[in-house]
């Protein structure tokens, strides 16, 4: 279906126990398919750091290309924009998300088209 995997599923609810289920059922953590691509990317697009970290200790591909975004940490920071003061504990945790995936060696594009442009000039 269009959430892919009962795990990609799962992860873009942020539904932790599921998860942990799911993997030790043998899910593979880095199966592509439905609008997220992976599950570290749905459960990236939520904000759900717990599963976030599930995952990552799981063995995900911090840089699997696919899906709406194209990459976790572009669906994590898809979310950021635009918040108000009723949303700020929200984006900690998307904050927590974009720390976790650069900390486990998430290619940031936007900073290395930044470094590109940059050595052009």
């Amino acid at each position: 279906g269009e959430k892919g995997t009962a795990l990609q599923a799962a992860s873009h609810g942020g539904h932790a126990k599921v998860v942990g289920q799911l993997l030790q059922a043998g899910a593979d953590v880095n199966l592509q398919g439905g609008e997220y691509g992976t599950a570290l990317q749905a459960a990236s697009h939520g904000g759900h750091a717990k599963v976030v970290g599930q995952l990552l200790q799981a063995g995900a591909d911090v840089n699997l290309q696919g899906g709406r975004y194209g990459s976790a940490l572009a669906a994590a920071r898809a979310r950021l924009p635009s918040w108000d003061y009723w949303m700020m504990s929200s984006k900690r945790n998307y904050e927590m998300v974009n720390e976790m995936l650069l900390e486990h060696g998430a290619r940031d594009s936007e900073a290395e088209e930044a470094e590109g442009t940059s050595e052009s000039d």
